[in-house]
């Protein structure tokens, strides 16, 4: 399966509602609107926690991050995938 469709219709969708969102969180803090930019920035992480991994996957480096131990071999996501990714879970929770 190709990444890069799959990246531009994400771009397309996210970046625009990425950015209305985060520009929504910054009037509703003027406004005092706390909870509303609770919301509106949880959005907008989301979106752009979408968006962000897209940029390592697209040109193909990613690389996994591998640990020796007494305890065995650990291998974990790079973390260029992982922190966006944890981003967007906490925020779309």
């Amino acid at each position: 399966m190709k990444v890069l469709p799959i990246a531009i219709l994400s771009g397309l969708f996210c970046l625009p509602l990425g950015t209305l969102s985060a520009i929504w969180t910054v009037l509703s803090v003027g406004r005092g609107e706390f909870l509303t930019a609770v919301v509106t920035l949880g959005v907008s992480a989301f979106c752009f926690g979408l968006i962000i991994p897209f940029l390592k996957i697209v040109p193909g480096k990613v690389t996994p991050r591998v640990e020796f131990d007494d305890a065995g071999t650990t291998i974990r996501p790079d973390r260029g995938i992982d922190i966006p990714f944890w981003c967007r879970y906490s925020a779309s929770s």
